[in-house]
């Protein structure tokens, strides 16, 4: 997909991200989570309110399997609040699903 399709303004007025973000969960591949994180962490700012909102139950959707790259993701400082946020609640979706993971 072309870069000005992910702008606003372009062909898809910055649409792209948002579908991709909903998309890539149903996928529910390991390259799927890591392109889902790499959209919330290159794009935070054309998904605005999106990250807050949606992204959390989003990356639960993946389960169990990656909780230790979220726990890996919410202490990456180098990370915006609200992605690192979103990747926290995300984490307490998952935990009461999963209680044996929780207590590592």
């Amino acid at each position: 997909m072309p870069l000005k399709d992910w702008d606003h303004g372009g062909p898809g007025d910055a649409w792209a991200p948002y579908h991709v973000i909903h998309i890539l969960p149903l996928i529910k591949t390991k390259e799927a989570f890591e392109l889902l994180l790499g959209t919330m962490r290159d794009k935070n700012d054309l998904l605005g309110d999106w990250i807050i909102e949606s992204t959390p139950t989003l990356l639960a959707a993946f389960g169990e399997c990656i909780i230790e790259r979220l726990k890996e993701h919410v202490l990456d400082e180098t990370l915006d609040l609200y992605v690192r946020g979103s990747i926290a609640t995300a984490l307490n979706v998952i935990g009461p699903r999963h209680p044996i993971k929780k207590r590592k």
